[in-house]
């Protein structure tokens, strides 16, 4: 039996494979099995592992990172007990590739060069910024196939968010930023909200665009106003024409000549 406190028992550390993710206590704590040690075993009479966390997860109320380890991951550890061996943590995660097979590698492609990510280009949207180059690109990526990219590629540096359905939020080298949604797109605000643009401003739709107010709409052009295609209506009347001039045509076919807000003529 141990007879010393803890750290003085002498360490006792050992290599496992993670088995069993489904903590009782919802810790993270993993059943590992541990290689040389737990051979013949069933997976329910291992020892849950606790899971050392970095200093930068405060692990306290709540706050903090979570483990993200999975089956079959394979970990290095020790026991907090020593020779009895009966309170195992886990202190990393060992990146390895079973059968010396590229597929099943520990570390991400996107990590190691390849960008297996292929977005459906939609409309402007730009090709992918991928150039990533080995070591550079850190990456977190999930069993559901979401990512993220902090990318500092020399010359190449970039930053992507990706969800699996094809949404992502992508900054190239030069600080160009595409958000994208493949279904619908909601940009919320509570209070004031301002768009502004140094250069031009291009609204697109391949369907209608629709702009409602629940009070007013003002349009402030200096350079005018021009309609390339199509035609202007207007439902309802209008309440006041200020130095309007041109010609317009009435639902009844009509036309008349403005100038200056005064109507000139009718045809």
């Amino acid at each position: 039996m141990t007879t010393r406190q803890i750290g003085e028992e002498g360490f006792r550390w050992f290599i496992g494979i993670v088995e069993d993710l489904e903590d009782p206590k919802l810790l993270g704590r993993a059943r590992v099995r541990v290689i040389n040690e737990n051979d013949g075993q069933d997976t329910e009479e291992l020892h849950f592992a606790h899971i050392l966390m970095p200093t930068t997860s405060a692990c306290v109320d709540g706050v903090g990172d979570s483990p993200n380890l999975a089956v079959g991951t394979r970990v290095l550890g020790f026991y907090f007990d020593g020779n009895e061996k009966q309170q195992p943590m886990i202190l990393g995660s060992m990146p390895t590739i079973p059968s010396n097979d590229s597929n099943r590698h520990s570390l991400s492609w996107l990590h190691r060069g390849s960008n297996i990510i292929d977005k459906e280009l939609i409309g402007p949207e730009p090709g992918p910024a991928y150039a990533a180059e080995y070591p550079f690109n850190r990456t977190i990526t999930t069993k559901a196939g979401h990512a993220i990219e902090i990318d500092d590629t020399p010359e190449n540096n970039r930053i992507h968010i990706y969800h699996r359905s094809g949404a992502y939020v992508e900054i190239n080298n030069e600080g160009r930023v595409v958000i994208k949604s493949p279904v619908e797109s909601l940009d919320i605000a509570g209070g004031v909200k301002t768009v502004y643009a140094e250069g031009n401003v291009d609204v697109e739709s391949a369907n209608n665009v629709t702009i409602k107010s629940a009070h007013g709409i003002k349009m402030e052009a200096p350079g005018g106003v021009t309609i390339t295609k199509g035609s202007l209506t207007v439902e309802g009347a209008i309440s006041s024409a200020v130095g309007v001039s041109g010609t317009f045509t009435t639902p009844t076919g009509k036309t008349i000549h403005v100038q200056n807000g005064i109507v000139v003529n009718k045809d």
